[in-house]
């Protein structure tokens, strides 16, 4: 009714929304909200969406901004044009185009097609066609959890139940590195490709290298010059 543009539909729903104990765990309350949201842009009731959104807890606020949430972006650009920050706007919508693009890179080799221009994705294609099926889901486990900074061969082994050394030997025999090796090569190259991007805003070198899970300057700086014999300041301005 909401999305139909019926008004009247907001207040259950927002009293809803408030109600902290209706959810099991702050993702679940964030998703509600942003649901209730969209809908709300979707039925012209951009005032309703504001309201809603702008009760976002710290704890919501902070899984909101996490990769991958392109629907909290979305919405929380929406209300800053709504608000007269066109700034701030800009910034959320290329963040959001971003995030959307790299989940669909990342589904996109379980899908069966890839378009042609999708470089990342195709890589990625090609890399996971080498390994065999069983070590096919370790590879897409590091896909999916490259922005964590935890992330360790170890976890990656005990997703699909072999010991770490039968990983690391797999891996190195069928794509000739290891999992580690990888996951810094995918990073690298993530971080590389969104300071390329001409929808890329002002946000800082290390901000972009912490969004793909990478938190050491130094570390930053030895490996992206290794992988791309430049530093990350001459790939922004050459």
């Amino acid at each position: 009714a909401l999305a139909g543009g019926d008004r009247l539909a907001s207040a259950p729903l927002i009293a809803l929304a408030h109600q902290g104990h209706n959810f099991r765990s702050g993702m679940q309350g964030l998703l509600t909200k942003i649901d209730i949201a969209l809908a709300a842009f979707a039925g012209g009731l951009d005032d309703v969406a504001d309201a809603v959104m702008g009760k976002l807890n710290r704890t919501e606020t902070e899984l909101g901004t996490r990769r991958c949430n392109f629907d909290y972006l979305y919405c929380m650009a929406r209300i800053a044009a709504r608000q007269g920050n066109p700034v701030q706007a800009l910034k959320l919508y290329a963040n959001y185009t971003a995030e959307a693009l790299r989940c669909l890179r990342s589904e996109a080799p379980e899908s069966g097609t890839v378009h042609p221009q999708a470089g990342r994705a195709l890589a990625v294609d090609d890399l996971s066609a080498r390994l065999p099926a069983k070590y096919r889901r370790a590879y897409r486990h590091i896909v999916e959890n490259l922005e964590r900074a935890d992330l360790s061969t170890r976890e990656v082994a005990a997703q699909i139940g072999v010991t770490e050394r039968a990983l690391q030997m797999t891996f190195k025999s069928s794509i000739g590195m290891t999992p580690g090796g990888l996951i810094r090569k995918l990073r690298l190259e993530g971080i590389r490709e969104e300071l390329l991007s001409d929808a890329r805003v002002n946000a800082s070198i290390v901000d972009t290298a912490s969004r793909w899970g990478v938190k050491s300057r130094s570390v930053l700086a030895k490996g992206y010059r290794r992988q791309f014999h430049e530093s990350p300041s001459e790939t922004i301005y050459g």
